[in-house]
This record gives C-alpha cells, structure tokens and sequence, in this order.
C-alpha cells in the first residue's frame, strides 16, 4: 500500500503536476490522520470494554462478599445469644439467697468463654483501593463503597478492643484457677483454687464476676454493632444491585 502510494507521488512529480501533487499529499495526511483516529477509537472501545468486564466482575464478587458477610453476622448473633444465655442462667441461680455452692461452681464450670471474631469477606474492597481500579465506578457508587468501609472499619476497632480488654481479663482469671481440673485434664482439684470458688465474697470471686459481666457487656455490644454493620452492607448492596440492573 505505502509502494502504491508512494509511485503516484512520484509519477505526479515527474509529469509536473506540484498542484495535483500537493493536493494528493493533503488527501494521503487525512487519510493517514483518519486511519489513526479510528485505529485510536478502536482501541478506545477495547480498552473501555476490558474496563466494563473488569467493573462487572469486581461488581459480582463485591455483592457476594457483602452477602457472605451478612451470613456472618446472622451466625455470630445466633452463638452470642446462646452465650449470653447460658451466663444468665448461671447468674440468676447466683443471685437466690442461698444458692448451693457445689450447684454454683459445676453451674459455672460449664460456662466455656468464647470469643467469636468477626472478619470480612470484603476483600474486593482493598484491591479496588489499592490498584487504582475503584475509579471504575461511578461516583455515587465509589462514594458508597469509601463511606461503608470506612464505618467497617471504625465499627470493629472498637469491637477488637473490647475483645483485648476481655481477653486480658480471661489471662487475670487464670492465675487464681485451676486449669488442670477445669479443662478435665486432673481430678484433683488445688486447693487455694477451690477455697476462693467456695467464698462468695472473696476479691478471686469479684474477679470472676466481672469477667461475666464483661462479656455480657461484650455480647450486648457486639449485638450493636452487627445492627449498624448489617443496615450499611445492605445499604451498600441496594447501591450495586440497582446499578447492575441498570446496566
């Protein structure tokens, strides 16, 4: 093609035709400038139809993740009710005037502390902040996504701490007890650990109680924050879900 082009230049030069050549080589730069607009455009649309395919599925596994965490939630409020249960059973028997001491300690021999951790599935989140591919989205729906995980974020530092907070005094709790007879490991129980189980109003036995009534407070809060955390998935859900319907 350029050989073509090139031998109608110089026959045009050799019959002297420098209006006609001149002319020819305006129409040979369109043709040139056109060709590399479309070729430009061209790629412009693959580029922009990479983008639309890498939005879909960053949109797909953004909503997947948002309702694998609302699972999570549901999970995590069932366990601390049953929790929380079991150590206001133990309380209420606690709290009669004369409660056997024998019933009180296998009462609250049963109690197993847990602490259940909640993490998110929202991993999509920090690979769109951290390549750069959250401009893929429309502002609206980028501002939803920077204002959920930002309150994602704030909820469960809070949530943690309480966490560390309970788990220091669980490790307190476990200088004055004897783990050994507790976890079924030895049938002899120590001594000074029985002695403080058997005395109401020894300072080992506040001790004890407040660890109870740090992790019904523990419970009840976390109760609280799944409330806030679920209402800002499903916020974040409708957004994505009606753009995709759009689309």
């Amino acid at each position: 093609m350029i050989k073509f082009f090139r031998k109608i230049r110089q026959n045009l030069l050799l019959k002297n035709k420098t209006s006609m050549y001149f002319k020819y080589a305006i129409g040979e730069i369109v043709l040139v400038v056109i060709g590399i607009l479309i070729a430009m455009q061209i790629n412009n649309w693959n580029e922009n139809r990479k983008d639309k395919l890498l939005l879909k599925k960053y949109e797909q596994n953004l909503i997947s993740e948002l309702k694998n965490d609302l699972l999570k939630y549901d999970e995590l409020d069932s366990l601390n009710v049953i929790k929380s249960k079991k150590i206001k059973k133990y309380l209420a028997y606690y709290n009669l005037d004369q409660p056997n001491l024998d019933t009180l300690i296998a009462k609250r021999d049963s109690l197993k502390f847990s602490i259940s951790i909640f993490t998110s599935s929202t991993f999509t989140i920090q690979d769109l902040i951290s390549t750069g591919n959250l401009g893929l989205f429309p502002n609206e729906t980028k501002n939803a996504i920077l204002k959920f995980q930002s309150k994602q974020q704030v909820e469960l530092i809070y949530v943690n701490e309480m966490i560390k907070i309970n788990a220091s005094l669980v490790q307190e709790m476990d200088k004055y007890d004897d783990l050994l007879y507790r976890n079924k490991f030895s049938k002899k129980q120590h001594k000074n650990a029985k002695n403080w189980q058997y005395n109401l109003d020894s300072h080992f036995y506040l001790l004890d109680n407040n660890t109870l009534a740090r992790f019904l407070t523990m419970y009840s809060y976390q109760k609280n924050v799944y409330i806030e955390l679920r209402q800002a998935t499903k916020e974040l859900l409708q957004v994505l879900e009606n753009k995709k319907e759009k689309v």
